[in-house]
This record gives C-alpha cells, structure tokens and sequence, in this order.
C-alpha cells in the first residue's frame, strides 16, 4: 500500500525510531522485555494511540506450541491506548474467549460483518492415497487458464510433504528449521510471479497472503480445525471472481462420517 513503517525484531537495535506512523511487530513479542521498554519509551516521545492485533483468534488457538502468546493480556501493562482486535475467522463463541485473553474491559465494542464469500465453491472428495499425487495433478491441469491464475496446496505437516512435493514437482513453503526467512521469502516471490503458478504450503502460508487471482486452493489431506481451513481456503478468489477449494480426504476418515460414495460439492 506503499504506507512507510518500521519493524521490530528481537536481538536488533531496541530502539524505535518513531518516524513513522506504523511500527510491525509480531505479537510472539508482546511479552519480550525488549519490546515492552522499546514501545513504552517511544510512546514518551511520541503517543502510541493504538495497539492493533491482526489474526487476533491466533494467540487464543496457538498457545498449546507457542508460548509466548500465553500471557497476551500483557499489552495493557506498558501503555495505555485503544486495543484492536481483527480477525475474520472468529466464531461468535470465540468472542467471549477473546475478551477474556486479553482483558478487555467492559467498553468493548464488537463489530462484525457477514464472512461469506459467495464466489468461493467447495469440494469434499475422498481418494486413496496412492491416487492423491495424480488427482492433484488433475485438478492443477483443469484451474489454471489464465498467465496470472495461482494454485495453492496445503499440506497438513511437514512429513507429509516431501513425497508430495517431489512428485509433483513443487516448491514447498513452511516454518520449519530447514527454511530461512530468506528460502521462505524467495519461494512467495516466485510464486507470485508464476515461477511457479503452484506452491506446496502448510499453515504457515494460511494468514496474510492477498494475492488477487488465486484461483485453486487444494488440501491434501484434513486441517487441523475447521478455523484453519476457513482462514486457509480464503486465500482463493481475492480478486471476488469465482475460485474452487478442494478437500481431498485422503487419511483419518471416520466411518461414521454421514457421507455416501459420492462426493459432497458446496457452492458458495
């Protein structure tokens, strides 16, 4: 959007320069002492007016591997300022939990939208495993018509991917320890610039990313939760022309589940 900022980063200069009006800082850091006297020195100088939490449901899911989001309510103890909450993948019950994380007073305001995205059509499809690399592969031929169309598959760990990644001969972006912040920026750049249309990513590509024509999300597999399939899934038709998201159950399919032999097709 062209916005001047600056960012923070534990282990670089602590000082914040303040001469911009947007400072990005990822919420791991909340708690860090750093970053606590970094922001309650810069707001000394110059008035912090809001502290604003982009993907807020993600601390609430993420505490159980991430331990820093344990204690989000700290962001009230070092400044006092307007607390933005954003997310469009909260149910209404997560509403309570979120107040309750992170301290939110009785003054709240709660303001929400309608989340459906009527150009998105979904599909539930159960294949075998031996045939996953080939349905992908099909779905890949039939989606992508255009020079700018992308595909993206998600994948649900990273043990599951090497096999699928090879194969299919695709890049494959996630938060590993065998990915830099380097590898992982050169993958999306290339990605987004069609070398190649198609990229292999785990959820650590399922927030943030904007890319207008995607126009194909696969999962290879089930989500985790029905809230990362929803935030992984809207990465699709960005640009609000119609995209095709497809579930390819392949593994952990319960036999009570009320399906029949077919596939279940859900559009918008």
């Amino acid at each position: 959007m062209g916005l001047p900022y600056e960012v923070f980063k534990p282990g670089k200069p602590k000082e914040l320069t303040g001469t911009t009006n947007l400072v990005i800082v990822s919420a791991d850091c909340v708690t860090f002492s750093s970053w606590q006297e970094a922001i309650a020195t810069l707001n000394r100088r110059r008035p912090v007016v809001h502290q604003i939490i982009d993907e807020a449901h993600i601390p609430l899911l993420s505490q159980d591997f991430r331990r820093h989001l344990r204690n989000m309510s700290d962001i009230h103890c070092y400044i006092s300022c307007q607390l933005v909450l954003l997310t469009a993948s909260a149910a209404d019950r997560m509403v309570k939990a979120l107040t309750y994380e992170f301290c939110l007073g009785p003054v709240t305001l709660v303001l929400r939208a309608p989340s459906n995205q009527p150009e998105l059509a979904y599909f539930w499809k159960r294949v075998r495993s031996d045939d996953l690399v080939d349905r992908v592969r099909l779905l890949l031929d039939h989606n992508l018509n255009f020079p700018e169309d992308r595909a993206i598959v998600f994948v649900r760990t990273y043990a599951a991917s090497d096999d699928l990644a090879n194969r299919l001969n695709l890049s494959f972006y996630h938060g590993g320890d065998h990915l830099t912040d380097t590898d992982r920026a050169q993958i999306y750049q290339y990605w987004h610039k069609g070398y190649p249309v198609t990229c292999l990513f785990t959820s650590a590509f399922g927030t943030g990313n904007d890319y207008p024509h995607v126009r194909l999300v696969i999962h290879a597999g089930s989500s985790i939760e029905m809230t990362n399939y929803i935030q992984e899934a809207a990465r699709a038709g960005r640009d609000g022309h119609p995209a095709r998201c497809y579930l390819l159950q392949h593994e952990d399919l319960s036999s009570n589940v009320p399906l029949g032999p077919g596939d279940l097709d859900l559009h918008g």
